[in-house]
């Protein structure tokens, strides 16, 4: 690409910027929050109030959430995936895109419409602490993962294998159990271990859904930190959540990774579906569609509804405070200029990954940290950064808070940023960068006139996706937002907190603002990364 000089020094000053960005925000405040765990130091000998019975019955209720939501993920999606993708008729693309699409949408926005379907529609979702919608709402979320992980594996799968059983006298039992398993069950154990982690990362679900009766490991850590004001408690709380999601990470990868040698084939022919399969396929697809249908439209409804029937006075009055704190306009606006610095700053810092990965190849390891911040969750970074952070620098005032906030979600969305960026960068021919060398370029031009242009769509998906999850980033946030100036889902959380119609209604309205910035921001990603692959 470059002389062997130029590369190397490029691409030592591209690898600084993540290099230090995750040391000052992510590494350092783990190590402090680690060691405050350990021996209480930095935290001015604060005894914990947690227990061990606590911390046990904390982790009993993560992993049982987390597997009940995985199973009713799998028992949903499943027959969705055979009905998408067994058989080809008019319409699947369109029902495919609609059920995926609630996966982006903020963790806030789906408990607040499982909560109104609860008070609404289904009273009945609100039995044992309202546990039943929270897997419920594991499963809304997660039945993407099935459909987009299985879906494929399904596709590709050779219908002559199946036509020769049929013609052999095979029963439709032993064809499924010899010959569709087989193919799919890699992609079923893979969509299984991402559903576990993502359930047992849900620290927004159960908040709202379950309050302060349902203590997973990140609720128990909220409820240290606001209702006893213990440090040392989240921090032991905050360690052992890592390490769970590390394990689950580490089992994740195992399960995910394609055996050597596999094949996929690049375009499946299915066979057209016949009245004969319309049954089978509606019998599939229903479960998932109300599923995703019902809580959203409830959610539009009841933020349209008044006392007197339809009206928009909830979206009125999102600019209206109370007088005890910002309103709820005020909080998308604090929301928006959060999320555009933090998608400029992830993305600044996966340009920077990956194009220290591809200058140099000692510098992967450089990217590869970049997903650094995916082996824990947004809670333990939270805590991580108010204890790490946001407590020794305290005297500094509300510009701790605000870089904290930015630093926080960028942490989240640059491990997404590198994944749409690394793929561009490498789609490059190097013969380019070679040309443009022998001709003369300097780095700098070569960056600007070859890498640039090649790159700009790549990078403007990466900020739109950075952006849909920075606005509705809350783990984080909750931990680090001040009562003055909160992000929109922190202050949705607020104020379901207070009792009255009015105050549920203004929620809503929010909550429908917030998915409609996060699903735009998301459609301009989509549009520009199916640009990038053309």
């Amino acid at each position: 690409m470059f002389k062997n000089a130029s590369r190397g020094t490029v691409a030592a000053f591209a690898a600084a910027v993540p290099v230090a960005f995750l040391a000052v925000f992510f590494v350092w405040p783990l190590l402090v929050t680690a060691r405050s765990a350990i021996d209480g130091a930095g935290i001015a000998g604060q005894d914990t109030t947690i227990s061990v019975r606590a911390l046990g019955v904390a982790a009993i209720t993560t992993l049982g959430l987390a597997s009940a939501g995985t199973g009713l993920t799998l028992i949903i999606g499943l027959p969705a995936v055979w009905a998408l993708n067994r058989r080809r008729w008019r319409g699947s693309r369109l029902v495919a895109a609609l059920l995926t699409a609630p996966f982006v949408l903020p963790t806030v926005v789906v408990a607040l419409a499982f909560l109104t379907v609860r008070r609404d529609v289904m009273p009945f979702l609100g039995a044992w602490h309202g546990i039943p919608a929270i897997i419920a709402a594991l499963a809304f979320f997660n039945v993407a993962v099935v459909l987009r992980t299985v879906g494929p594996a399904l596709s590709s799968l050779d219908e002559r294998l199946v036509a020769a059983a049929q013609t052999l006298g095979a029963s439709p039992r032993h064809v499924t159990m010899r010959i569709i398993w087989p193919a799919v069950r890699r992609a079923v154990g893979g969509a299984s271990a991402v559903t576990f982690l993502f359930c047992s990362t849900s620290f927004g679900l159960v908040l709202v859904l379950g309050g302060t009766r349902v203590q997973t490991l990140e609720t128990a850590a909220y409820i240290e930190l606001t209702a006893f004001l213990d440090l040392r408690g989240a921090a032991i709380i905050a360690l052992i959540q890592a390490c769970l999601i590390v394990l689950v990470t580490i089992v994740t990868s195992r399960l995910t990774r394609r055996p050597v040698g596999s094949t996929t084939q690049t375009s499946p022919v299915r066979i057209a579906a016949t009245r004969k399969n319309s049954f089978g396929i509606i019998a599939g697809l229903s479960p998932a569609v109300v599923l995703v249908a019902v809580p959203m439209v409830t959610l539009v409804i009841r933020s349209l509804t008044g006392a007197h029937g339809a009206t928009f006075a909830s979206y009125r009055a999102l600019w209206q405070g109370d007088g005890a704190g910002a309103s709820l306009g005020q909080s998308i606006v604090t929301s928006l200029w959060l999320a555009v610095v933090a998608a400029v700053v992830a993305s600044t810092i996966g340009v920077c990954a990956t194009a220290a990965a591809a200058l140099d190849p000692r510098a992967r390891w450089v990217r590869a940290a970049t997903v650094g911040p995916l082996a824990v969750s947004s809670v333990v970074v939270g805590v991580a950064l108010l204890i790490g952070l946001a407590v020794p620098l305290r005297s500094w005032g509300q510009s701790t808070t605000v870089v904290l906030l930015i630093a926080a979600q960028a942490l989240v969305a640059t491990p997404l940023v590198v994944r749409v960026l690394a793929p561009a960068l490498d789609a490059i021919d190097p013969r380019q960068y070679a040309a443009a060398a022998t001709l003369g370029a300097s780095p700098f031009k070569v960056v600007v006139h070859v890498i640039a242009p090649r790159m700009r769509a790549a990078i403007t998906s990466a900020i739109g996706l950075a952006f849909a999850v920075a606005v509705g980033e809350f783990g984080a946030s909750v931990f680090l937002a001040r009562p003055g100036s909160p992000t929109l889902p922190t202050a949705i959380v607020r104020l379901l907190s207070k009792p009255g119609a009015d105050n549920i209604a203004a929620a809503s309205a929010g909550a429908v603002v917030l998915a409609l910035l996060a699903g735009t921001a998301m459609i301009v990603a989509d549009m520009t990364r199916k640009e990038v692959r053309r």
